[in-house]
C-alpha cells in the first residue's frame, strides 16, 4: 500500500521576510517532525512507500517522472546508523536519518535542481515534541 499525498504550502503569517512568506512547511504527525522547504518545491509529492519507515519527498516538473528526490528513514534506536547516514534527530524509541549522497543520476535538470536545496531544507529538520 503506498500512501502519496500532495502537500500545499502552509504560509506564514507573521514573517517579516519575504522569503520566509513563500517557503512551504511540512509537519509529519506519525514521527512528530518538521521540514520546511523552499517555494521552488511547491506542489511536491510525500509517500512512504512501504512499513519500513521510509518517507519519500518527490517533485515532478514538466512532465518529469516522479521519483524520489529526499527520503528519511526511520529507524530503531537499536539499528546502527550508515556511516553514510546523516542523523537528524532522535527519540526514546527511534532516530530518523538520510543519505549524505548528492547525485543527479536519473534526475531531470529541474529534479537535479531541487537535489541541490536537500542541504538547507535539512537544515531546517526540526522535532516536534
Amino acid at each position: 500500500l503506498v500512501e502519496e499525498v500532495v502537500v500545499q504550502p502552509d504560509m506564514e503569517q507573521d514573517a517579516t521576510e519575504d522569503k520566509l512568506a513563500k517557503d512551504i512547511l511540512y509537519t509529519n504527525e506519525k514521527y512528530d517532525f518538521s521540514l520546511t522547504f523552499p517555494a521552488t518545491w511547491q506542489g511536491y509529492t510525500v509517500s512512504e512507500p512501504g512499513t519500513d519507515g521510509t518517507i519519500c519527498f518527490s517533485v515532478t516538473e514538466a512532465g518529469d517522472q516522479p521519483l524520489c528526490i529526499l527520503q528519511l528513514y526511520v529507524l530503531p534506536n537499536s539499528q546502527p546508523v550508515s556511516v553514510m547516514s546523516i542523523l537528524l534527530g532522535r527519540t526514546d524509541e527511534w532516530k530518523i536519518v538520510t543519505s549524505n549522497e548528492i547525485t543527479c543520476v536519473q534526475l531531470s535538470d529541474s529534479q537535479c535542481a531541487r537535489k541541490h536545496e536537500v542541504l538547507d531544507i535539512l537544515k531546517t529538520f526540526k522535532l516536534n515534541k
